[in-house]
């Protein structure tokens, strides 16, 4: 499968955390499945909580679960915020 996307990197620079030498792993994996990436990217609790994927969760798993994406999805947007504000090299 061949994704083209415009403004992708942005996974993997969040995900290699500046360190080139994880890039062919990060690569790899999104040849794979590229949505694994974007996920881990974006999602890494959510991600990690394999009890999620449970077919029938309880009330308290599912506030649980919007809880761990309300968090997620802050520090996602604290790390967007970030990458703005570094002065760009040139």
């Amino acid at each position: 499968m061949s994704v083209k996307c415009s403004g992708c990197s942005w996974p993997f620079l969040k995900l290699s955390e500046g360190q080139q030498v994880r890039l062919p792993d990060l690569l790899r994996a999104a040849k794979h499945d590229y949505r694994d990436v974007l996920m881990w990217a974006e999602y890494p609790k959510e991600g990690a909580a394999l009890w999620a994927l449970r077919p029938r969760l309880s009330d308290e798993d599912r506030s649980r679960i919007a809880e761990i994406r309300r968090r997620d999805r802050s520090q996602h947007v604290d790390w967007l915020k970030g990458v703005k504000r570094r002065p760009t090299r040139g």
